[in-house]
């Protein structure tokens, strides 16, 4: 029998794991350092150099990149920072993993504890939790064609998304910054902090656009002998492309990006004074590419001439079930610590949100986590003038309409006033309308607020969804 094959291709999740390591080492300051009086403010980055799929376990080697900025007893300078390799290398056993698998590592730093030994000498203690997420690849050919006259057959239809692109790569920045004309020249680079904002991907043909925005802080040394410790900021708009040969505007990307290396240099300026940084930053890119397109196969066949047995196999594949992307915005006023001094100026912000928990339900997905600032200010203490406090909140999502609609029927017929509107609204936060006359957005405000019964749709509020009458009275009791 004369028939066509088609091969079949998708990942299948196949393990999860999460894992907690200790990271615990003595680190001397070394002798070109003065003394630490005070730990100011720390951070690190994970660098996973190595991961190794073994049978029924998985090998991971890294290092722990701790940086610290601190307070001296020294009058000239006041601060100095400090920076540490931690090696690591783990092994967790997952059941059922194979050589021929494929592992994404995640990790979050929960705690990065110093300790003071003595002036010279300091304890660095790091709790870091790996999640650890095992796919297969998986193969299966079906019979998509049957080139026989007296067979016939019963095809069926389904909508897949194929994954068309699975590799990282990485995206590279470079910047020349110039100090503004009212700062002193860098005599030495103390404490410095590049963030990412608003990174989005965009497919193109033959290429992935990436767009968002840079912010960098720089804590110096200067040449001021009146004001040693200077600080000077930047935004700059990211505008760069990844070159993707497969990729076709259309594609669908799934693309996580985060910093990567940050390299800084001091350069002279065309007077020979040292008023220029060369910044060189890297952006890790987690590439998916996924095609959604419909296909054909033969599920059944039949023939007057013989008998035909078809031989069925369970696969799985995956397909696109919704795309959205989300914003959170917060605030929170928060008390310095005690004994910290006053604040006179904020110098710098670190933000970073962690995501605790993602449930599923049936009006979407319900996210909560906490937020985290790192918050470098100057203060009014002599000797410690620069000084951090760091503060945390819970977040989690509040008002959603999905898919809302509004229609009014007029003598002409039936008016579409608003068709399809999703949004969500956060916590303590007000969110504008925009667009032109007639366009709905009263007819928008008037459903969330009941006003306008809508013709199709949901609005949750608080949970609860109040297009429903029964839980909208039972709202209103409460």
């Amino acid at each position: 029998m004369d028939f066509d094959k088609k091969e079949f291709y998708g990942i299948v999740a196949k393990a999860k794991k999460q894992m907690q390591i200790t990271i615990d080492q003595d680190c001397n300051v070394a002798d070109t350092k003065p003394d630490v009086e005070k730990m100011i403010q720390t951070r690190g980055i994970v660098k996973i150099q190595e991961t190794e799929m073994m049978v029924d376990r998985v090998r991971i080697k890294g290092e722990f990149v701790f940086q610290g900025l601190y307070g001296t007893n020294d009058t000239s300078a006041y601060l100095e920072s400090l920076e540490y390799s931690l090696p690591f290398e783990e092994y967790v056993h997952i059941e059922g993993v194979l050589p021929s698998d494929y592992v994404k590592v995640k990790y979050t730093i929960d705690d990065i504890n110093t300790i003071l030994i003595n002036s010279r000498k300091i304890s660095i203690r790091v709790l870091l939790t790996f999640s650890f997420q095992i796919t297969e690849e998986m193969k299966e050919k079906g019979i998509i064609e049957i080139h026989e006259e007296n067979v016939s057959v019963l095809k069926k239809d389904v909508q897949i998304t194929d994954l068309i692109v699975n590799k990282k790569d990485i995206a590279r920045l470079k910047e020349e910054l110039v100090l503004p004309a009212n700062k002193a020249n860098i005599y030495q680079i103390l404490w410095t902090q590049v963030d990412m904002e608003n990174l989005q991907a965009k497919m193109e043909e033959h290429m992935i656009e990436i767009q968002g925005a840079m912010h960098i802080f720089v804590l110096y040394l200067g040449e001021d002998a009146k004001m040693p410790v200077q600080y000077a900021r930047w935004e700059i708009p990211v505008d760069t492309q990844l070159e993707c040969y497969e990729c076709m505007p259309g594609m669908i990307g799934r693309i996580g990006m985060t910093l990567g290396g940050q390299q800084l240099e001091i350069r002279p300026d065309e007077d020979g004074e040292e008023r220029i940084i060369s910044l060189d930053v890297t952006i890790d890119c987690d590439i998916k590419i996924y095609e959604d397109h419909k296909i054909s196969y033969i599920d059944d066949g039949y023939s007057m001439e013989e008998t035909l047995i078809p031989e069925y196999h369970m696969f799985d594949f995956e397909t696109l079930v919704g795309k959205n992307q989300a914003v959170m915005k917060a605030d929170k006023r928060f008390r310095l610590e005690q004994g910290s001094g006053k604040l006179l100026q904020v110098l710098s912000v670190k933000g970073s949100a962690t995501v605790d928990d993602v449930e599923m339900t049936a009006q979407g997905l319900s996210v909560e986590g906490v937020w985290m600032a790192d918050v470098l200010y100057l203060s009014t203490e002599d000797m410690t003038p620069v000084m951090s406090s760091s503060y945390m909140e819970p977040f989690t999502f509040f008002v959603e309409t999905k898919n809302l609609k509004k229609y009014f029927k007029t003598g002409a017929g039936m008016l579409h006033a608003v068709e399809d509107v999703n949004l969500k609204i956060m916590p303590g936060k007000t969110l504008g309308v925009v667009g032109e006359s007639g366009c709905g957005k009263s007819t928008v405000a008037r459903c969330i607020m009941n006003v306008y019964r809508p013709t199709a749709g949901h609005i949750y509020y608080d949970g609860i969804d109040t297009c429903d009458a029964a839980q909208f009275r039972a709202n209103r009791r409460r």
